[in-house]
Order: C-alpha cells, then sequence, then structure tokens
C-alpha cells in the first residue's frame, strides 16, 4: 500500500510504501517538485546529456555503434526515449514530469512545520515513525502483542489513505 503524507517546503513530494507479508517494512519516495517540467524539455535535456559525446564514444569503441553522434542520440532517444536516458523520471500529469530524488529509507526527520502541505494529521505519521523504527524488516510471527497492535494501527493509516491523494493532487497545491 502506498499513501502521499505531505510536500516539504523544499518542494519534496513524500509518498510511503507500506509492505507486511512475513515481514513489515516501510520504505519512502521524494519526488522533486522544485523541478516540473514537460516532455519536449525533458527530451532536451536528454539530448544535451548524449550529445557531450562521451557515451557516444565508448559505443564506437566497444563497437556498439558505428553511426554518426547526431543519428546514435536520435537512435537512443528514439529506442530508450527520453525518459530513461534521464533516469527516475515520473509523469505526474498529463506532460508534466519530475525526478525521483530519492528512495528506500527516505529521511522522515522533517516535521510537519517544515511542510507546505500535509495530507495526513500529525499524529498519524507518528505513528507510522514509530512502527518503522520499532517494527521495520522483524519478522510478522515473531512481534508480540503490543508490537502487533501497534502494525494494526499502522495498517488502518495506510487503508485510510489509500487512493486519497494523487501526485498531480501536489502540483499547484501549497504555492
Amino acid at each position: 500500500m502506498k499513501i502521499l503524507i505531505g510536500k516539504t517546503s523544499e518542494e519534496q513530494v513524500i509518498e510511503l510504501k507500506l509492505e507486511i507479508d512475513e515481514m513489515f517494512s516501510i520504505s519512502g519516495t521524494e519526488y522533486d517538485f522544485s523541478d516540473v517540467f514537460d516532455s519536449d524539455t525533458g527530451e532536451n535535456r536528454a539530448r544535451d546529456i548524449l550529445e557531450d559525446g562521451e557515451l557516444w564514444k565508448m559505443a564506437v569503441e566497444t563497437d556498439r555503434t558505428t553511426s554518426s553522434l547526431e543519428d546514435w542520440v536520435d537512435e537512443v532517444i528514439r529506442i530508450d526515449g527520453w525518459e530513461d536516458t534521464l533516469g527516475d523520471i515520473v509523469e505526474i500529469e498529463d506532460d508534466k514530469f519530475c525526478r525521483v530524488s530519492s528512495f528506500g529509507q527516505i529521511d522522515m526527520h522533517n516535521e510537519f512545520t517544515d511542510w507546505s502541505i500535509r495530507a495526513i494529521p500529525q499524529e498519524d505519521i507518528n505513528l507510522i515513525k514509530k512502527a518503522w523504527k520499532e517494527l521495520h524488516i522483524k519478522e510478522i510471527k515473531n512481534l508480540n502483542k503490543k508490537q502487533k497492535e501497534l502494525l494494526d494501527k499502522v495498517f488502518t493509516i495506510f487503508k485510510k489513505y489509500e487512493n486519497k491523494n494523487k501526485l498531480k493532487d501536489f502540483l499547484e497545491a501549497g504555492d
């Protein structure tokens, strides 16, 4: 399950992911809304990266291409797409993109006073932080009664907010 929890004052939209199978795990993703761009800008950025020629030179030296730099750049963009060339790009809504700035064990030390948008109440985030600290990567079968109660509370929070907000909801909000 995934929930969006807010947008920081540094324009990072935070998404948390809860996984419960044999183990309890919470991870996060930060989306960089400080640089939202369209597909034309994305393609131009990818071309700029490729046109510096370093990757093309390596492809020529290893006999992976005999194309000119210009043709090779066009081919890479056509086959791989500009998104893959830039890496870790997500579409927020029609022709609006941003970079994923971090994922996995993200820094959850931000207080909501540092955020421009709160998507869930402070008491819910406090429970999530507590569970992340106390239960992360622990086997469910080995949890004691108190830990299982915490797990149930966090599960309820995720169910409550799952699918409530979309990335596009944070695009203009908080400005």
